[in-house]
């Protein structure tokens, strides 16, 4: 199931850029109804890193160093895939990779799992002395202007939730979203409504673009359900599809709207259902979904599976370290 037949963080092995528009597959589910499985998008086996962000970070490192980036910092939640991911895709690039955190300390910040592996992966740790995101990207930033005057040249900074830079033109953002959307493609024509969790919202943006933009891939959706799992994050999706417009003249409500496609939402942080940092782990289907993630969105329906016609967007599940040991021992991390 996993898109890469070679497993290594070696780029003589492998080269993880020329995956990035593979289609991952989709999944049959007991109930009837189908899961997409963007976590098999797994360049060190399944149930490591892996996800449809993990792509799109892919896809923003690879461009960065194309640029001339000479390093690469982000400020993450010590529970995000954000950090492990990151530090994966600076080593396979060969590029210093540096993880901004807060709330947390030198003594006790490994025993989450995604600091363990980014450390295992040689990620240079920084400490923030708040732990609020705000602060926690205003330190991420003077950070970054530190380490260029090291490193003589510039140096990127991945912005929390893995997206585009705050300069980043309408173009670039379209063409961040439009990798993302590529994966719509292969969903089941008879799927009828959609159920995907909404965080940072990157990867919500580019489903829906994806149906948009063809609708001939999914002829007989009518519904798309949201469990948002962060706080609102509204604003800059109304934002991202403006970019989106401006870029590609297609304005991606206006074509949900006009093929009769609802769209409903439920607040899951708002109404108080979980907070970010909660963790509800759960498995369907021999799937283990990402506790801070698809668990929530399975423990607020109260297990009830995925009957015909229905589709669960499987954005990425919760990396581990045991799955990828062999790739790691491969590089003696």
């Amino acid at each position: 199931m996993n898109v890469f037949k070679v497993q290594s963080l070696n780029r003589r092995a492998v080269r993880w850029e020329q995956h990035l528009w593979d289609l991952t597959p989709v999944q049959q589910a007991s109930a009837g109804g189908y899961y997409k499985r963007e976590d098999a998008f797994a360049p060190l086996g399944e149930g490591g890193i892996n996800g449809m962000k993990l792509r799109q970070l892919v896809q923003l490192l690879t461009e960065a160093v194309a640029k001339g980036a000479r390093a690469v910092v982000t400020g993450a939640s010590v529970l995000s895939p954000q950090v492990c991911s990151t530090a994966a895709v600076a080593r396979h690039l060969d590029l210093p990779c540096y993880v901004v955190l807060g709330g947390t300390k030198p003594e006790t910040c490994g025993r989450h799992p995604s600091v363990a592996i980014a450390e295992r992966l040689g990620a240079r740790l920084v400490f923030a002395k708040v732990g609020y995101n705000p602060a926690l990207q205003a330190e991420t930033a003077r950070q970054r202007l530190a380490l260029e005057k090291t490193f003589d040249g510039p140096v990127y900074q991945l912005c929390y939730g893995i997206t585009t830079p705050p300069d980043a033109g309408q173009v670039e953002v379209e063409r961040f979203h439009a990798l993302g959307a590529h994966q719509v493609e292969n969903l089941p024509a008879d799927v009828h409504t959609l159920h995907v969790t909404a965080g940072s919202c990157n990867s919500m943006v580019s489903v829906l673009y994806g149906i948009a933009k063809h609708p001939e891939w999914t002829p007989n959706l009518r519904n798309i359900v949201l469990y948002e799992i962060g706080p609102s994050r509204r604003k800059w999706v109304e934002e991202r599809f403006l970019a989106i417009y401006h870029t590609s003249g297609l304005f991606v409500p206006g074509a949900l709207s006009c093929r009769g496609i609802k769209l409903t939402r439920h607040d899951l942080h708002g109404t108080g259902f979980a907070a970010y940092q909660d963790r509800m782990p759960g498995r369907i289907d021999g799937i283990p979904l990402h506790p801070n993630y698809e668990g929530k969105l399975w423990a607020y329906r109260n297990k009830q599976g995925f009957g015909p016609g229905e589709l669960f967007w499987i954005v990425g599940a919760e990396p581990l370290m045991a799955p990828m040991e062999r790739a790691l021992q491969e590089q003696r991390l």
